[in-house]
């Protein structure tokens, strides 16, 4: 499954999820998580929890991401 369709169905998923749910699963995300990678996961959750707009991307990596399926998806690709 390529990216922009892997993401447009996790917002399909989560948008029908509650508050306790996302909550469960990131949870359960991270339990598994390598302990290598956990720090830099803790880094940008409180990244996102001090965001004022919570909608925002605040992380550049992300928003390169974000930049680049908008490309693809106005090229048609």
């Amino acid at each position: 499954m390529n990216l922009p369709a892997f993401l447009n169905k996790v917002d399909d998923i989560t948008s029908d999820l509650t508050e306790d749910q996302l909550q469960g699963y990131i949870h359960e995300l991270v339990r598994v998580l390598p302990e290598s990678k956990r720090q830099d996961f803790i880094d940008k959750l409180s990244l996102y929890s001090k965001a004022e707009d919570k909608n925002s991307t605040i992380i550049d990596e992300d928003k390169h991401k974000d930049d680049l399926i908008k490309k693809i998806k106005n090229s048609g690709g």
